[in-house]
């Protein structure tokens, strides 16, 4: 296991598609850029305590959203935007240069977005994020 940590938000938030200003420019928003910097900085933590670098091998991955469920909502999971595949992104892009050189080295994904439950493991809204290199990949 390369990393295993969790990244506590009360709001996780996904990646935003970039913006751009009037010129042209395209700019990333400040609360996606935000929200890398935040998991960047705890997996730089990490990884330092375990004296690793970033693995240069394919990698796998599992990432679990915690969203705090809305009041009255019924649902079993949570189905509304932003898409699961944004908050990846997001956590993806993240871990560059830290638990892997380049996000291309993710050949393998878990992604699940759930309800924040006092009655389970997932209590806490945030990120649970674990990255590990895949068998015998070279």
């Amino acid at each position: 296991m390369i990393l295993d940590f969790f990244v506590p938000m009360p709001k996780p938030v996904a990646k935003a598609r970039p913006r751009f200003t009037r010129t042209g420019i395209a700019y990333t928003p400040k609360e996606t850029k935000d929200a890398e910097n935040y998991i960047a900085v705890l997996a730089r933590r990490e990884m330092r305590a375990k004296k690793l670098g970033p693995t240069e091998g394919a990698v796998g991955m599992g990432i679990y959203v915690v969203l705090q469920r809305p009041k009255g909502c019924k649902k079993k999971y949570p189905t509304s935007r932003p898409d699961w595949d944004n908050y990846a992104k997001l956590v993806c892009d993240a871990l560059n240069g830290i638990a892997y050189k380049d996000d291309s080295q993710v050949v393998k994904a878990e992604v699940l977005l759930l309800w924040a439950d006092e009655k389970t493991q997932w209590s806490q809204p945030g990120y649970y994020i674990w990255v590990h290199e895949m068998e015998g990949a070279e």
